[in-house]
């Protein structure tokens, strides 16, 4: 009878005691889950944000609402990520049985760093809708008697006179 139940337990797929995944592969997961939205939110900062703070000021609008909410979280990325590295340095360092949880929690920081992100976005996304009702009468009352506001994005010229020969 022992012999058909050692060749049961080696019939089980799962094992009986779960190991913990290695800590390299977890956070090399975790990593490669957050990189795309720090580098997304690194670029609507550097790109995006002054051109919707530009829009925003010309629009008249105080310093409020959702391009506040998109400069609290786009400002902050590389602190929160800071942050997070360090949290999880302190839980390997200091705490023995963080490594069963160490899932679990790289999991949530991902999950809350990449919604924070998408937060950061599609607030700073909401702004600049916000606020292009109010640039457009702004540059309707009175910069468009004065000749100033908003100029074309492209400027046609048709009368090149001299056109360069190969």
């Amino acid at each position: 009878m022992c012999a058909n139940l050692k060749s049961l337990e080696s019939m089980n797929t799962e094992p009986s005691h779960p190991q913990t995944e290695a800590r390299w592969k977890t956070y090399a997961k975790a990593g490669i889950a957050v990189v795309p939205a720090v580098v997304a939110c690194l670029m609507a900062r550097a790109y995006i944000l002054p051109k919707v703070q530009q829009i925003w000021a010309e629009a008249g609008l105080g310093m409020n609402g959702p391009i506040t909410a998109s400069l609290a979280v786009l400002q902050n990325v590389v602190p929160a990520l800071f942050v997070a590295v360090v949290l999880f340095a302190l839980m390997e360092w200091r705490w023995r049985t963080g490594a069963r949880f160490r899932g679990a929690l790289t999991t949530v920081a991902v999950v809350l760093l990449n919604t924070a992100a998408f937060f950061g976005i599609i607030a700073l996304c909401v702004a600049a809708v916000l606020a292009a009702p109010n640039l457009r009468n702004a540059t309707r009352s009175g910069d468009a008697e004065s000749g100033a506001g908003l100029q074309p994005a492209i400027v046609r010229y048709d009368g090149l006179q001299s056109r360069p020969t190969f």
